[in-house]
């Protein structure tokens, strides 16, 4: 079997190429002759009866093989097509190709370079070699390693424009947007191409300078309700590290008396590889209580990292922060913070998706502290990219009781089902959905444990792209799950919900 060689991509290879067949094999039957006519007029459902007829005349007709797989929806399938036809040809680099494809689909990324690796013995150099195996450490989220490989291609192959392209929208998905500008003008170096032009203005905007003003309302079931504005700004001061300031102004009413609190701090964030997000802050927040008790200054800060590839890995975060409660103004009066550390790791297991997290908080409100825990668990189904039911549980408590105006219970536990939901991608719309119910009960201090009751949560994030780096965002939350929630609940009937508002606007 021979394959035209030196075609420019993999995906035409195999769609535009003619099929594989023997060299020197017999002559094609009948029924062969009309699905290859099926094929060229692009008549999908006739080519795929008739290969597969051709296939029950000659089991060892490897071109009926070929296509078959090309033209199956089900990637198990095309799977093994594709394996029986490595085995009828096993000297066509493409076959392996072609598996190494379907396989890294599957999230099945070490199966996949093995047979890229067999690929690259037979076709030493062959440019849709490399151009598949970086395409597939980019659906692994290996993009650092994706760009690698181009970036060797593109050492010996500085005209290949088309690798130029792909490094480039690899280096904007990894971060690093001054690089990927980089790329991209190599990419337009040959002719005008409106894509990679659209993809080199988003570099240069988050390249640039950006502003977000803020706003955000909230109210809970206890008559307290808050409203908050202000805004971010911040530079890029190197590729992949961002430094900034944010100043918000939070009111709070309820039980009659009001105040607020004044926050300013500076913020850095860090991308040092692809799946790796840092992110920190430190400032003052300003607490103030109308003719109830005087201005008075705390500290406040965060720091999170979190790692995150695509494909199908284990994801992991770690965060500590020290942050205003300011739910209420009782809480407000007694200048109550929250210093809390937290871990959460996800795992995949075939189809499911093992999470798990653990949390620990003391909380400061006067001259008094106690201490909260949490562990939670859940078990997720990844039905596709974007939807994934699941089933979790929590159980949190506090070591003492409180009138410090933030309800401590000894235990709190809740069991809820649900699922996420992902659409878009930014193009312009984004949406993002994670909603649950259940049942939840709380033990007192003084009390046993009451009865179970409905538990429910909801959060919605959705984003509209108003051009390079400007994007408007709208995020909405609501629940009453006690043992869940990282806000100061004010009873065991406690519900809550708010609505934020944010332009990101980039000034280039």
């Amino acid at each position: 079997m021979k394959c035209r060689a030196g075609c420019a991509l993999l995906a035409a290879a195999l769609w535009l190429s003619p099929a594989p067949s023997a060299a020197d094999g017999p002559a094609p039957s009948t029924v062969l002759v009309r699905a290859d006519s099926a094929w060229a007029m692009e008549d999908w459902r006739v080519a795929r009866e008739l290969y597969s007829a051709a296939l029950a005349e000659d089991p060892g007709q490897s071109r009926a093989v070929f296509r078959l797989a090309r033209l199956t929806d089900d990637r198990m399938r095309a799977l093994g097509l594709y394996r029986r036809y490595v085995a009828l040809e096993p000297d066509d680099p493409w076959g392996y190709m072609a598996a190494g494809d379907v396989l890294s689909q599957l999230g099945r990324t070490g199966e996949a370079l093995m047979e890229y690796a067999r690929a690259a013995q037979l076709a030493p150099g062959e440019r849709d070699v490399v151009v598949g195996r970086a395409r597939v450490m980019d659906r692994a989220g290996r993009r650092d390693e994706a760009a690698e490989i181009r970036r060797r291609w593109l050492t010996v192959h500085p005209d290949d424009t088309a690798v130029w392209g792909d490094l480039g929208r690899a280096w904007l998905k990894a971060g690093r947007p001054r690089r990927a500008a980089r790329a991209l003008e190599h990419a337009l170096a040959a002719g005008p191409d409106p894509g990679a032009a659209h993809r080199l203005r988003l570099a240069a905007a988050l390249a640039g300078p950006a502003v977000e003003p803020l706003a955000t309302v909230s109210r809970d079931s206890d008559g307290n309700h808050s409203h908050a504005a202000g805004f971010t700004a911040d530079v890029a001061v190197g590729d992949g590290a961002r430094l900034g300031a944010r100043v918000l102004r939070t009111n709070v009413e309820g039980g009659g008396a009001r105040g607020a609190v004044d926050e300013a701090s500076l913020r850095f964030a860090l991308r040092p590889r692809a799946a790796w997000r840092i992110e920190g802050a430190t400032g003052v927040a300003r607490f103030g209580l109308r003719a109830v008790a005087p201005v008075a200054n705390r500290w406040c800060g965060e720091l999170r990292a979190r790692w995150r590839d695509a494909g199908g890995s284990p994801r992991f975060e770690a965060r500590v922060e020290r942050v205003t409660l300011a739910s209420n103004p009782q809480l407000l009066s007694g200048l109550a913070l929250r210093n809390e550390g937290r871990l959460a790791l996800e795992l995949p297991v075939r189809a499911f998706r093992l999470r798990g997290g653990l949390r620990g908080a003391m909380i400061e409100a006067g001259d008094r502290r106690n201490w909260r825990g949490t562990a939670g668990g859940a078990v997720a189904l990844a039905l596709s990219p974007n939807v994934a039911p699941w089933i979790r549980y929590h159980h949190s408590g506090y070591r003492d009781p409180t009138d410090a105006g933030y309800f401590a219970p000894r235990r709190a536990q809740s069991v809820e089902v649900g699922s996420s939901f992902e659409l878009g991608e930014g193009s312009p719309w984004s949406l993002s959905l994670d909603a649950g119910g259940g049942l939840q009960r709380i033990a007192t201090h003084d009390g046993v444990a009451g009865s179970w009751k409905p538990a429910l949560e909801f959060y919605g994030y959705l984003g509209r792209a108003l051009g390079p780096g400007r994007e408007l965002r709208l995020e909405a939350e609501a629940e009453n799950s006690i043992a869940v929630t990282t806000s100061a609940t004010t009873s065991g009937s406690w519900s809550y919900g708010s609505l934020s508002l944010a332009l990101r606007w980039a000034l280039r």
